[in-house]
């Protein structure tokens, strides 16, 4: 998972991939988040111009916890040098949660 600013330019550049992944039914959201979840990175990995500030190596988290009261187990993680809290569902990639 990175965080990113992308240019406009770079948007443009991969429009039609971004298109092609756009999901426009409500109905068939937890198959689009299957089907794409590991195309999660594909625009910052073809990018050459990419840089990579911080290297986090995911030590600063929570342990699992049902954050919203929804069922679903989530870690949250804390970037500083950002000031940033991500609250994450999908943070083991051998599985992925699509119940809530």
């Amino acid at each position: 998972m990175n965080i990113g600013i992308y240019s406009q330019k770079l948007i443009n550049t991969f429009s039609t991939f971004l298109q092609s992944t756009k999901n426009t039914d409500d109905s068939k959201l937890k198959e689009c988040k299957k089907k794409y979840i590991f195309l999660e990175d594909h625009i910052f990995n073809k990018d050459k111009n990419n840089i990579l500030l911080d290297n986090y190596d995911g030590w600063n988290h929570t342990e699992p916890t049902d954050y919203y009261n929804t069922g679903t187990l989530r870690i949250v993680e804390y970037y500083p040098n950002i000031d940033l809290y991500k609250i994450k569902a999908n943070w083991n990639i051998n599985q992925v949660i699509l119940t809530n």
